[in-house]
């Protein structure tokens, strides 16, 4: 099962839910290398808590 906190605050999400994630290790010998992890894009049900907690994203006029 996958969870997501931001600010100590757990998102509400699908119970199907993937996030791609890559991982990319250092190679100590290729100094100039440069690695970085990330995840792909998902999605979050819009539910109150997760529009609270993303200060409602999904309005368009929102700042």
């Amino acid at each position: 099962m996958t969870f997501i906190y931001i600010n100590d605050r757990l998102l509400d999400l699908a119970p199907n839910t993937v996030i791609p994630l890559t991982l990319q290790s250092f190679d100590i010998a290729k100094l100039t290398s440069r690695f970085a992890n990330r995840s792909g894009t998902f999605s979050v049900p819009k539910t109150d808590n997760n529009r609270d907690i993303l200060g409602f994203a999904d309005y368009v006029n929102s700042s």
